[in-house]
């Protein structure tokens, strides 16, 4: 299976993360849920059933990850790298998830699978939505 490369998604989406840090605290920080995934460049949408992640972002730094696997949220913390146009989200002391794209509706991340698909080690590419 191949996955989006990280130019292919901005491509796709058109925009990297450029911004002030108080213009991306005013748009990150909010609750964002799962919409789909871009797969071998196929959109995938959320399969019933199975485990998806969603973040709720704070303004001081830190983020809590849900999802139905997880018996309670999972801690993190993000960082704004304005030089590399992305936000990068660190949890359970793993720093895999990179936001590449962020809009006041939507919100472009990559987890790098690397360790979990060493064959194929291009980022999975997820689409977040405002939660409602």
């Amino acid at each position: 299976m191949t996955l989006v490369s990280a130019a292919s998604v901005n491509e796709l989406f058109g925009q990297a993360v450029d911004m002030p840090l108080d213009s991306v605290k005013e748009l990150l920080c909010k609750k964002w849920v799962f919409e789909y995934a871009v797969l071998g460049g196929q959109k995938i949408g959320a399969i019933p059933g199975a485990e998806t992640m969603n973040f709720e972002f704070k303004k001081d730094g830190t983020v809590l990850v849900t999802s139905t696997g997880l018996e309670k949220p999972l801690p993190g913390t993000w960082v704004y790298d304005a030089a590399k146009k992305l936000v990068r989200v660190k949890t359970d002391k793993q720093n895999r998830t990179t936001i590449t794209s962020l809009k006041h509706d939507e919100m472009v991340l990559q987890i790098d699978t690397k360790d979990v698909t060493p064959s194929d080690p291009t980022p999975a590419t997820f689409v977040y939505k405002v939660s409602p």
